[in-house]
């Protein structure tokens, strides 16, 4: 049984294969498919994922800037997002940026995404009854 579809956001020179995976072993479909123009993004919008892994050990202004324009659709800004690896002055920054989001290695990936995901649904469930 699937777990839903995590969407994997990474350089395409970078080497996850193993990454992804331990992802699928761990019960998640997995899109790493690129995204490249805001069609991509708004296609992302109106399906979207169960959560958002992001890598920033190649080029992390990319991965900083798709996670600000995920924020900004109404159908994505609750989205989890957990960003892996990238050095610590980058992950510091968008930490002041995106304060929800999770950061963590590949390595501690799937733990970071589980409490991504229920802390996103204890929010949600925690709005529904206001």
């Amino acid at each position: 049984m699937s777990r839903g579809t995590i969407r994997v956001i990474r350089s395409p020179k970078a080497d996850v294969a193993a990454h992804l995976d331990r992802l699928r072993t761990a019960g998640y479909v997995v899109d790493d498919r690129s995204i490249k123009t805001p069609d991509d993004l708004e296609r992302l919008s109106r399906r979207p994922p169960r959560a958002v892994v992001i890598d920033l050990s190649r080029a992390p202004a990319w991965g900083r800037d798709l996670a600000l324009g995920l924020r900004q659709r109404v159908a994505t800004h609750a989205l989890p997002i957990v960003f892996v690896e990238g050095d610590e002055s980058t992950v510091g920054r968008i930490k002041k940026l995106l304060p929800d989001a999770r950061f963590t290695t590949w390595r501690r990936v799937w733990s970071a995404l589980t409490r991504a995901i229920a802390r996103t649904r204890r929010r949600h469930r925690s709005n529904r009854c206001r």
